[in-house]
């Protein structure tokens, strides 16, 4: 049923999750509470990283709901990286994604 999945998509996806989890330390090492509009000044750490990773997973999707926002030139700047990287990334996934089904369509 599940036959258009292949390896590399399955490799996109568990690459693509890994970023996001590193991503996500990298922006609760190196950015402040001031970068970000919604984050709590008095956030934990856990606190944190679960705020940044809700926010780059929502960015990776496309349906963020606005309550966490870049407000800083640095932030907005990695944010543009980031989805530079995603929709690169995107591409590449529904390309094999169609490929493989027209493969498929082309064997049957």
């Amino acid at each position: 049923m599940l036959d258009f999945l292949n390896i590399k998509i399955i490799r996109y996806l568990v690459v693509a999750a890994v970023l996001n989890i590193f991503i996500s330390l990298f922006m609760m090492q190196y950015m402040n509470d001031s970068d970000f509009k919604g984050l709590g000044p008095n956030d934990s750490k856990l606190d944190r990283f679960i705020n940044f990773f809700y926010f780059n997973v929502g960015t990776y999707t496309s349906t963020a709901y606005g309550d966490i926002l870049p407000i800083t030139n640095r932030a907005k700047i990695l944010m543009a990286f980031y989805m530079m990287v995603v929709f690169a990334g995107m591409f590449t996934v529904l390309y094999e994604l169609f490929e493989n089904a027209i493969k498929l369509k082309i064997r049957d």
